[in-house]
């Protein structure tokens, strides 16, 4: 008879910590940047972000609500999806169906306070929650710089292709 409860009680416990583990396991999708990361911007000049919520597992996901909170010191212009609702430092956007493997792409353009010191860090928080899903947030650091630098892409020429330009030309 020990035996038997001794058995059940770490058949229980296993089953407690395989409830407890599941439980805990991270969420089935990711938040990050959409294309390239924008982490600098300009003071006074307009900066668009792209984020990306994606579902990375194969339950599909309706109900979500994914919340933007904007750091003091950040104007937004213009959000897209437009169904967003908008309240102060808040945009979120509710009911967002996320299929498996498919993503949701908020984009929003926002302007840094003109006059806010060079290497401030301005912060953004995007919370995603929904029914039968685990909560997941991801922070977003802007710092303030004099300037944005931007790539560009370079083109090489040989002696010859500058030679026969220039036999075109003249």
């Amino acid at each position: 008879m020990r035996y038997i409860f001794l058995g059940s009680l770490v058949a229980g416990v296993v089953a407690v910590v395989l409830l407890v583990s599941t439980a805990l396991a991270a969420p089935p999708y990711s938040v990050g940047y959409n294309g390239t990361a924008v982490t600098t911007a300009v003071p006074g000049k307009p900066f668009t972000l792209k984020l990306q919520v994606k579902n990375t597992g194969t339950t599909v996901y309706s109900g979500v609500k994914v919340t933007l909170h904007i750091s003091e010191g950040l104007t937004h212009s213009k959000v897209a999806p437009g169904d967003a609702l908008v309240q102060d430092d808040i945009i979120s956007w509710s009911n967002v169906p996320i299929e498996a493997g498919k993503a949701f792409y908020p984009t929003i353009t926002f302007t840094m306070d003109s006059g806010t010191p060079l290497k401030t860090k301005l912060n953004l928080w995007v919370e995603v929650t929904g029914k039968d899903m685990e909560a997941n947030s991801a922070n977003f650091s802007i710092t303030a710089v004099r300037s944005v630098t931007t790539t560009t892409s370079t083109s090489t020429l040989s002696s010859a292709d500058i030679s026969s330009m220039f036999q075109s030309v003249y």
